[in-house]
């Protein structure tokens, strides 16, 4: 493994932080303390708890966290592993300047997740090969007129990442017929045994724009690639395509969506992820006809199932191997 993690967590265990800003903190820590006994579990202020005091939060070892305040880590001088409780980890790294040396980060690599999160996206192509966006938008005209639906062999899709979420969608994709190609940015050795057709590197991304008729963003949001979804990349894609980013909000340049949704560049967009959450009610995307909005709920983390994951990946982790939802500090992802 490289990136950190020699601070791993082994021998007796010491005492956990749970930091949630969702409304089930005391689901999320039962859960935590069903999967994990033989550890004290304590939530954060925030969370519904008690803030510790100085030297109980010294005393702490391993981190639950998700958008937890830089208080925490600046408290919590004895970290030596931050489990995010989602499939994202850019919430933990910004604040990699306030962990200790050497602390490693994991992410939930949960397949209940990965499962929710393909769901999503095929409901969205579904909806869009169907006509969903545009019968909606009939029935509120009172418009009786039938369209002829675009067949699933036809409708080549374009996925940009293909991690453990990505992967997923693109079986579930792959099974409903649609083609799929994946971009990454650079090859990597893991996906060589892919099922999925894999290109990487600019001038392959711009190719695939420009033969896709659907584009899903799946992509870790880094230095890299915060700011991608923007103009540029947009007007690539064919008239009439469909954007679904249920990734990072960060990859999305809003200003340029909407300017690709007004000139047909895009017929529809299927928006889960935002610059600013809550999105604020004056965003235009709420009122856009072309848009379908969800609040970041695409794959919701179970907490049953995400902590039953993330012992599994502590245990490893324990036993010098390498867990499944491993963040690489170096790559951010």
């Amino acid at each position: 493994m490289t990136g950190g993690g020699s601070r791993a967590l082994s021998g007796t265990p010491g005492r956990s932080i749970l930091y949630t800003p969702w409304d089930n903190a005391a689901e999320w820590l039962a859960a935590l303390r069903a999967a994990l006994p033989d550890r004290p579990i304590d939530l954060w202020e925030g969370s519904g708890g008690a803030p510790p005091g100085p030297a109980q939060a010294a005393d702490y070892d391993l981190a639950f966290v998700w958008q937890a305040p830089e208080a925490l880590f600046e408290a919590c001088r004895g970290l030596r592993v931050v489990c995010s409780l989602g499939a994202g980890s850019d919430h933990i790294l910004r604040h990699r300047a306030k962990l200790p040396a050497g602390t490693a980060v994991l992410r939930a690599a949960d397949p209940l997740m990965a499962d929710r999160m393909a769901d999503y996206v095929l409901a969205a192509v579904l909806a869009f090969t169907q006509n969903h966006d545009l019968y909606r938008r009939q029935q509120a005209a009172r418009v009786w007129q039938r369209h002829a639906p675009r067949d699933a062999t036809a409708t080549p899709v374009g996925l940009l990442g293909l991690g453990r979420l990505g992967r997923r969608t693109a079986e579930k994709l792959q099974a409903a017929g649609f083609p799929v190609t994946a971009w990454v940015r650079s090859q990597r050795a893991a996906a060589a045994d892919s099922a999925v057709p894999l290109v990487s590197g600019e001038a392959a991304l711009a190719d695939l724009l420009g033969r896709v008729r659907v584009l899903v963003v799946l992509l870790p949001e880094t230095g890299a690639t915060r700011g991608l979804i923007a103009r540029p990349l947009l007007d690539r894609l064919p008239h009439g395509s469909l954007l679904v980013n249920p990734g990072r909000g960060g990859l999305m340049v809003e200003a340029d969506v909407l300017s690709a949704l007004d000139s047909g560049r895009l017929a529809a967009a299927a928006l889960d992820v935002f610059e600013t959450e809550p999105l604020p009610p004056d965003n235009p995307l709420w009122a856009h006809p072309a848009v379908t909005l969800t609040p970041h709920s695409a794959a919701i983390s179970d907490p049953v199932s995400v902590t039953q994951a993330l012992a599994a990946d502590l245990a490893r982790l324990a036993g010098g191997d390498r867990p499944d939802g491993w963040v690489d500090m170096a790559a951010g992802y």
